[in-house]
């Protein structure tokens, strides 16, 4: 995300900080003497590579981080599957960009990569990371008039539109967030089938999705399981770094929901809201939620939820943060109003603040007890591409 580092200090948890980095270890592309590259073979579908009994009496964190990266590896998988779709429904509407059907099915398919994409944004380190695909991937948070702004330059220009060029314009223009811009402005099918325009918007279109596949393309051949990223992520001397990096991450993107998805807006920040034309900023951060949700609770016999089993009398704390993730995820099932609607009322924003606290119940137990029960060192990678 392009956002400035935020020191987890700032959580004001006294003397659990003793643990916790602000801009420590991490952000290398690869976990510690690996090269980034790898086959094209398709990753596991698997949840769980731990063969352990299901007391969990075996399990261990080099066995939790082969999980976790089957976890991560099944995910960038399925977002590579839903924008071939996303790229698919491009094709297929600018094959006729007076068909409503598939204007609609356009935006179904952008809705459902955007999701997907949600339950990886705060992966911070590895592949996404790397050529600053992150940013490109779902700039956040973006100049709304800027973006407009350049779309609108293109669109009146005369400058070839293809991949190879969106891949080399600004980020926000690359993809997810500029895709949005076009499919979910009040007027955006009229817009796109204006005189002179529907050609250029549809290779405006078909060159961001394009450029989406590429690179979830070449993220998800590098997380395969038999790939040299996968490999050196799950080795068993590089598991303090890759339970740092992915503890870090997942908290650095816990502050972000907390702080720049729900505080700002509920504050007037408009342009803190994410996805405000689509209004899909709630599905979103239940989206982010479900993310750390898989981590947390595998299986009955993989996940941090069996580390904790294994590493002491933790069933008090286990039960504390398992409490306040649904506490959470009961706040996000229960509102069916955006944050643009709610931003806009005194009591939409109060709504707001309140689910701003509710991640930061989950954030500080997952930032400090359970890090500290599990002795993970919480550093950052970096907060400047999403």
């Amino acid at each position: 995300m392009n956002i400035a580092h935020t020191c987890l200090s700032t959580i004001a948890l006294a003397g659990c900080l003793a643990l916790v980095a602000c801009g420590g270890g991490g952000g290398s592309s690869t976990p510690s003497s690996a090269a980034s590259s790898g086959s094209s073979s398709s990753s596991s579908t698997s949840n769980s590579s731990s063969g352990s009994g299901g007391n969990g009496s075996t399990y261990s964190k080099t066995v939790f981080i082969t999980d976790a990266a089957t976890v991560l590896s099944t995910n960038y998988n399925a977002l590579n599957i839903a924008v071939a779709d996303l790229n698919t429904t491009t094709g297929n509407f600018c094959g006729d960009t007076s068909s409503e059907a598939e204007f609609t099915a356009l935006q179904d398919n952008w809705r459902r990569a955007m999701n997907r994409w949600q339950s990886l944004q705060g992966i911070n380190f590895g592949p996404a990371e790397d050529s600053v695909r992150r940013s490109r991937m779902a700039f956040y948070p973006a100049d709304r008039n800027q973006l407009a702004s350049r779309i609108n330059d293109l669109i009146a220009g005369t400058d070839s539109i293809d991949e190879n060029a969106i891949a080399e314009k600004s980020v926000d223009l690359q993809g997810l967030v500029a895709l949005e811009q076009i499919l979910f402005r009040s007027d955006a099918l009229a817009t796109i089938n204006a005189a002179d325009a529907s050609i250029r918007y549809c290779q405006l279109l078909q060159a961001i999705a394009a450029n989406l596949l590429t690179m979830t393309t070449e993220i998800n051949t590098l997380w395969a399981a038999d790939a040299a990223y996968f490999s050196s992520f799950t080795r068993a001397e590089n598991t303090e770094q890759s339970l740092e990096d992915l503890f870090g991450g997942l908290v650095e993107h816990f502050q972000i929901i907390e702080n720049n998805k729900l505080r700002q807006p509920a504050v007037g920040n408009s342009g803190d809201i994410e996805s405000p034309l689509a209004k899909t900023s709630m599905e979103n951060i239940a989206a982010n939620l479900s993310a750390l949700e898989q981590f947390m609770f595998m299986d009955e016999d993989s996940g941090i939820d069996q580390l904790l089993e294994v590493s002491g009398d933790n069933s008090e704390l286990l039960n504390d943060i398992t409490t306040r993730i649904n506490t959470l995820k009961a706040a996000l099932a229960n509102n069916d109003t955006s944050v643009v609607d709610l931003a806009a009322t005194t009591a939409g924003s109060a709504q707001l603040e309140t689910l701003a606290e509710s991640v930061r119940d989950v954030l500080e137990k997952f930032a400090t007890d359970i890090a500290i029960a599990l002795d993970v060192f919480i550093g950052f990678n970096g907060a400047d591409g999403d």
